[in-house]
């Protein structure tokens, strides 16, 4: 008897997630992750406004464009996760049932979660295909229900890889160490509960805001990636423009 052919899964980050906030709010630069399995492109999230070149960008960098992906998956409605899933549009748009009701709802306001794009979830609330806890998007890719940073965040698990894409469940590996929640438009506790959830399932997590890492045996993590980023300041007409570079 004929053997089935083994299941071929890959991935790349397209855009690394930054750690990084300001006094006048976060940046939102967010993990944006391509995950290939047999025929299929699946984007894990889309990033921010100001990433919509760099997205297109990182595509064509992977002889890719827009037409090319099958299939977005919105880890959770917040702008810097979902806004530039509009470029998409011959591919499916995934999103958790959970996280589907809480914008649908409108429940996002009574926490006052000012996150949420309000006019792109009217706009693609009909187009949106809702996904449950546990099920599978392609042959070992799971969709995993971690809520707390808001109640549908839901992330992918590779499970050849044992490699789990947590979105804003694991922000990034410096809340993740010292046991810190992200901020939790949800639940707090849920968050934390988390943390102990991915270990258990994973070895390797790529954060939503921050670069991908294996859990050492001691709970300490190893960074898999570099990465760095220029920031350029132009605070100061009378003088060059300050650069600084986050490695």
């Amino acid at each position: 008897m004929d053997q089935a052919p083994a299941r071929h899964i890959t991935y790349h980050v397209v855009l690394p997630g930054v750690p990084v906030t300001s006094t006048r709010g976060a940046l939102g630069w967010c993990s944006v992750v391509l995950v290939q399995q047999a025929e299929q492109n699946i984007l894990f999230d889309t990033g921010s406004y100001g990433d919509r070149q760099s997205l297109l960008d990182g595509l064509k960098a992977l002889n890719l464009t827009t037409a090319d992906i099958d299939t977005v998956f919105i880890s959770h409605f917040h702008y810097d996760h979902a806004v530039n899933a509009e470029l998409f549009t011959q591919a499916k748009l995934l999103i958790s049932e959970v996280e589907f009701e809480y914008i649908s709802s409108e429940a996002y306001l009574d926490v006052g979660d000012p996150f949420v794009p309000v006019s792109l979830a009217m706009v693609l609330r009909d187009h949106l295909i809702t996904v449950s806890d546990g099920q599978y998007l392609a042959e070992g890719v799971r969709a995993i229900l971690l809520p707390g940073h808001t109640p549908g965040n839901m992330g992918l698990f590779l499970e050849d890889l044992n490699t789990l894409l947590a979105a804003d469940a694991v922000k990034n590996g410096w809340e993740f160490v010292r046991g810190i929640a992200p901020p939790a438009f949800h639940s707090s506790d849920a968050a934390l509960e988390n943390y102990a959830k991915v270990k258990s399932i994973s070895d390797i997590i790529i954060p939503g805001h921050d670069r991908p890492f294996r859990i050492l045996d001691n709970g300490d993590i190893e960074y898999l990636e570099d990465w760095s980023v220029q920031i350029e300041s132009f605070a100061d007409p009378h003088n060059d423009a300050k650069r600084y570079t986050m490695h």
